[in-house]
């Protein structure tokens, strides 16, 4: 390849070991299809020859020379004219010198050469060839910060640099990557339960400085550097519940979960509650469900008929006795008539057959707190069968229960015009032991009847006997 015009090349030749001689030309590709000079002779063992062409400028041409029939000679060459294309100088390359950490896309370039023939560039990264032969260069960081210089040659030839025409250059410059910028965000709080966690690709696991890195737009790389703190545990609390009824359970506000039974204490768990930071909290509830089995009663006292409230604890305290107190208070009134109060006992005297209630009010202290229970009690009792034991009056009549003492059976015995509705056995007590569907009643003949008492404990019990007359009472033993 040359600037182009005419070139002249001679060749001298001597001490050709056949005495043939050489042949010698110019062509325009490498398949000799294009011709511009030659000299086919075989002109001898010696002598001087010589050959001239005119030659494109930038074109690549191929010079051949042969011995005649496989000739070896010596030989001079001696070329005028074809000089070497010219390149001008490269100059500064273009492009940032100083950039950060983690670049990308980032161009440097050298100004277009002025010259007509063909070039190309090689570019080098601290000597290690980077880019392609193009005169710009487009790079990613993929070394780090640090100081590196950057270089870059023209040539004029093959592109492979197997034939180099001329060459310009090396051009270079130095690249420096600043490490990435370091910032410190500001302090975080996290509850201690959310240990650990991802943040920004890093976990973090404990109180203390975490680091993550970031990418730009640009593709600068740089640090946040956060220091992590870890909360306090919530405080637990206590929380103390007291339901009136076996339906009324406690639910707690933020689960929305129901607790029905005693509780001495439950941790109820309260997930991200806190109201500050949102930390999982918790608390300690004790929670009573009391129970009393209240029922009206009826008896003579000192010959006044008295009703009054019997009640029964059935509670299940599961621990809790030891925290909680009552007090118990009474209003009785006409169920007909609620507004006007009787008493405010837990008695009431009663004078004739009426339907009574009673407020039986349950005044709870547990823990921290006071709540009133209230339960409405009305009698189901017929006033006129109401009867003391223990001042039972003899009665005049002609009813008899033989034999008393009893072991196994005993014997009622009542006259002819007396029809018998109902028969029932009462304690010392006054309570109901046996009834006449239990009593296994026998009637020996239509005016005697045989009660079997086999299953009573010896004792005194007392015979309640309905009759179409009245109701009449018999005492009565049982021994063994």
């Amino acid at each position: 390849m040359t600037s182009g015009g005419e070139i002249k090349i001679s060749i001298s030749i001597n001490n050709c070991t056949n005495n043939q001689g050489l042949q010698f030309g110019i062509w325009g590709d490498c398949n000799c299809g294009e011709e511009l000079a030659c000299n086919p002779f075989c002109s001898g063992p010696s002598g001087t020859l010589e050959i001239s062409a005119n030659l494109e400028a930038c074109k690549k041409y191929y010079f051949f020379i042969d011995g005649c029939s496989g000739e070896v000679c010596d030989f001079c060459l001696n070329i005028t004219g074809g000089d070497s294309p010219q390149l001008s100088a490269l100059g500064d390359i273009i492009g940032t010198g100083n950039i950060c950490e983690g670049f990308c896309n980032t161009t440097w370039s050298v100004h277009e050469l002025s010259d007509n023939c063909p070039h190309f560039f090689e570019w080098t990264w601290d000597g290690k060839v980077v880019g392609n032969n193009a005169r710009e260069l487009t790079l990613d960081d993929e070394w780090g910060p640090g100081s590196y210089t950057l270089c870059v040659n023209a040539y004029v030839g093959d592109g492979n640099k197997s034939s180099i025409c001329n060459q310009s250059g090396p051009t270079c410059k130095t690249i420096l990557i600043n490490p990435r910028i370091e910032y410190r965000g500001p302090d975080r709080s996290i509850c201690i339960d959310r240990f650990p966690f991802e943040w920004q690709g890093v976990t973090v696991d404990k109180a203390g400085d975490f680091k993550a890195t970031f990418i730009e737009a640009n593709c600068c790389k740089y640090d946040s550097i956060v220091q992590f703190l870890t909360l306090p545990t919530p405080l637990t609390d206590t929380v103390y519940y007291i339901a009136c009824t076996n339906s009324d359970y406690y639910q707690d506000t933020i689960t929305k979960t129901y607790y029905k039974s005693c509780a001495n204490p439950v941790l109820v768990k309260l997930p991200k509650s806190s109201k500050e930071w949102a930390c999982d909290s918790s608390y300690h509830l004790f929670a009573i469900y009391p129970e009393f089995q209240s029922t009206i009663k009826g008896e003579l006292r000192y010959g006044k008929k008295i009703m009054h409230v019997q009640t029964v604890d059935t509670t299940h305290y599961c621990g809790n006795d030891t925290l909680i107190k009552y007090e118990f208070n009474y209003r009785w009134y006409l169920k007909s008539n609620p507004g006007i109060t009787l008493s405010l006992t837990d008695t009431l005297e009663v004078t004739g057959n009426n339907d009574y209630c009673v407020d039986r009010i349950v005044r709870i202290k547990y823990g921290k707190i006071y709540k009133e229970c209230i339960q409405v009690l009305c009698d189901s009792i017929n006033e006129d069968d109401i009867v003391g034991f223990n001042e039972i009056e003899k009665q005049k009549t002609s009813i008899q229960l033989i034999p008393n003492p009893a072991n196994q059976a005993i014997y009622l015995f009542y006259p002819l015009d007396l029809k018998i509705e109902e028969l029932q056995i009462f304690n010392q007590q006054g309570l109901p032991v046996l009834n006449a569907n239990k009593l296994n009643l026998v009637h020996s003949n239509p005016y005697t009847i045989q009660l079997n008492i086999g299953q009573l404990v010896p004792g005194i019990y007392y015979m309640k006997i309905k009759t179409n007359r009245g109701i009449l009472f018999k005492k009565f033993s049982v021994i063994r």
